[in-house]
């Protein structure tokens, strides 16, 4: 069963492949949360504007409570605070202009905001409710939203969006599983797997990217599902790969009569090679690009590297990293 608690909301992204589908999906979800207290909520169809509204709850030539669906999964930067402030503001002037009245507004977002987000936000507020006296100002972050979601009469909009039974459908009605290409807008040059390969020479690295994403859509999924078995199953996927470049990585360290970006490389020939030929765990329908994504996940999470000094370029590498440690979501089978 899946656990509100656990909803990661970039899953959208994750299972969809794009952000342009994500945030259709997410404001879909949106609403089907919102009609839960407010059965009547509807949308405004853009054409072409939208006049600042996403969802609402009221009428359009009385009084409105306004919802606006912001999937912002990289944070509150400059252009994503100007969208924020321009969206209220075009639901102020239009409510003007067609005489009706805003007595809420609404910001939803997938990600929590850090300090200087929260800051910038709260501030906002305070500036917001001066320029728009009687008007609620409110936000609805992950916390909020899995606190929604843990309503029991939120119960078929958690399953229908997360749960274990949904089919997670991607272009072409295929399964999550399925091996779906990388984002446009996701090109990973933060990440430290990333700096890893560079360090050993390799320059061609586009299809390492594609199956670090196919991993992650994996674990978001198995993360979401909440099974046990599937969870510890992807865990021992985890572990598998892990050892599999111990192992081999001790033999090249034996070996230093090499050239080092060469040995380099064929430390990740030798031990790709082998991850991709590991029988998938249990009943998880992983492909050999998710093994291999795997392992740029170990990697990732600063267990692993390819050239001598692997530790060093972890240590000088500043980029948080885009995974959690394995151990962080696993459950116990039986729990």
């Amino acid at each position: 069963m899946t656990l509100a608690s656990r909803v990661d909301f970039e899953e959208h992204r994750f299972r969809l492949g794009s952000l342009d589908a994500a945030r259709v999906d997410f404001h879909r979800m949106l609403t089907a949360l919102i009609q839960v207290q407010y059965p009547g909520a509807t949308e405004v169809r853009a054409n072409p504007g939208d006049w600042g509204i996403d969802t609402f709850v009221g009428s359009l030539v009385d009084k409105v409570n306004i919802w606006q669906s912001k999937y912002f999964v990289d944070g509150l930067g400059k252009s994503q605070r100007a969208q924020v402030r321009e969206s209220l503001r075009s639901a102020m002037y239009h409510a003007r202009k067609h005489g009706y009245v805003v007595e809420s507004w609404t910001l939803c977002v997938p990600r929590e905001l850090d300090g200087p987000e929260r800051k910038w936000w709260d501030g906002r507020v305070k500036v917001w409710e001066r320029a728009y006296p009687g008007v609620v100002i409110d936000l609805w972050d992950p916390p909020r939203l899995r606190g929604l979601l843990m309503s029991p009469d939120a119960e078929h909009v958690l399953h229908e969006f997360y749960g274990p039974s949904r089919e997670r459908a991607l272009p072409g009605g295929t399964s999550s599983h399925a091996v779906v290409p990388l984002p446009a807008d996701e090109d990973y040059q933060g990440a430290l797997f990333v700096a890893q390969l560079v360090a050993t020479g390799l320059r061609e690295i586009n299809s390492q990217k594609v199956a670090f994403f196919n991993a992650e859509v994996l674990a978001r999924d198995v993360a979401n599902r909440g099974v046990p078995e599937e969870r510890n199953a992807l865990l021992e996927l985890d572990y598998s790969v892990w050892e599999l470049w111990e192992r081999h990585a001790a033999s090249a360290a034996a070996s230093a009569d090499r050239d080092e970006e060469a040995q380099a490389r064929e430390l990740f020939r030798i031990v790709m090679d082998e991850v991709r030929r590991l029988p998938a765990p249990g009943k998880l329908p992983v492909r050999a690009v998710h093994s291999a994504g795997m392992m740029h996940r170990v990697v990732e999470t600063r267990r692993a590297g390819w050239v001598k000094g692997w530790r060093e370029v972890a240590a000088a590498h500043t980029s948080p990293s885009h995974v959690a440690h394995p151990e962080a979501t696993t459950v116990a089978v039986g729990s």
